[in-house]
């Protein structure tokens, strides 16, 4: 275990007394004064538990244990310098990186174009690798093998387990609104909209309740659901083809069928808003925060809510 006393200027020291031999030379080339080095071998001395430069005729000898030390010291200097010296500044213009994102398509359709568009005009040898969200992204995060996410936040939503946010940074960077979509222009009064076939998102899997099918419930009221999808571009793209109705996030819908008719929901869904959440390991990361603040900058673009992290 290195020592307490023992600090980057005593290595220096020892460094500098091991390859001249002499405590005159090694203050010359450390460009102190004798008396400082003196004193820096006496403490060199108390830590090492050995005299290292002996008497030898007019001059100072290595001892054996001194010998043994000349080629590791230069490597330990080395390495506390690369330790304690900052890192250099990022430069978006000439980084090179991957960063993996997570975000499901509420989220990519309005901000990833724009997001890589960014990406390509500021920072070009920045890549991104985007994965869709699953049960398991938050241990990825922890991990490291997901960087950054882009999630919904469900806190407080009933039937949905808490977020696991506590461990990690968050942010909110994207607001929008539920609207009830079809291929033509139809009249949604609430029985109206009751009685429609709806196509619904259900992301993990086609037993799961959506967030609107459980609020109907608590509300006493039932919806017909005709068809389940994994996402809702898909659950777009089925209206664009068919009468059947969806309840999906405005932004998506003006960026994957922008032609569809949009109406606001006989029955109010709030729309959670998208969160910025990364661990805190990255937070002090120049490159990070300027991927994270390009994505927060896109969402303001999309109609989000202020950028301070």
């Amino acid at each position: 275990m290195l020592p307490t006393s023992l600090d980057l200027n005593l290595l220096r020291a020892l460094e500098a007394l091991l390859s001249t031999g002499s405590v005159t030379r090694a203050a010359r080339q450390l460009g102190v004064g004798q008396p400082a080095v003196s004193k820096q071998l006496e403490r060199l001395r108390q830590v090492t538990g050995d005299p290292l430069l002996v008497p030898d005729g007019r001059r100072l000898a290595l001892t054996e244990r001194a010998r043994a030390l000349v080629p590791l010291v230069g490597d330990a200097v080395m390495s506390v310098e690369r330790v304690l010296t900052p890192s250099a500044a990022f430069d978006p213009a000439t980084a090179t990186a991957s960063f993996s994102v997570g975000m499901n398509d509420e989220a990519s359709v309005p901000l990833l174009g724009r997001f890589l568009h960014h990406l390509r005009a500021s920072a070009p040898g920045l890549d991104v690798r985007v994965q869709s969200l699953r049960r398991d992204s938050f241990q990825e995060l922890e991990s490291g093998r997901l960087e950054l996410a882009v999630v919904p936040d469900l806190r407080g939503v009933p039937g949905f387990e808490a977020l696991e946010l506590d461990r990690f940074v968050s942010r909110p960077v994207l607001t929008d609104e539920f609207v009830v979509v079809s291929r033509r222009r139809r009249h949604l009064g609430r029985r109206e909209y009751l009685e429609a076939d709806h196509v619904v998102t259900t992301p993990l899997g086609e037993n799961e309740r959506s967030a609107m099918d459980m609020a109907l419930a608590r509300a006493g009221l039932k919806r017909r659901v005709a068809v389940t999808v994994p996402t809702f571009t898909q659950a777009v793209l089925t209206v664009a083809q068919s009468e059947l109705v969806a309840t999906v996030p405005r932004l998506l819908v003006a960026g994957v069928a922008p032609r569809l008719h949009t109406a606001r929901p006989p029955v109010q869904f709030p729309c959670p808003p998208q969160l910025l959440v990364w661990h805190p390991r990255h937070t002090t990361s120049a490159g990070h925060r300027f991927v994270r603040e390009a994505l927060a900058s896109v969402a303001q673009q999309c109609g989000s809510g202020p950028s301070r992290r």
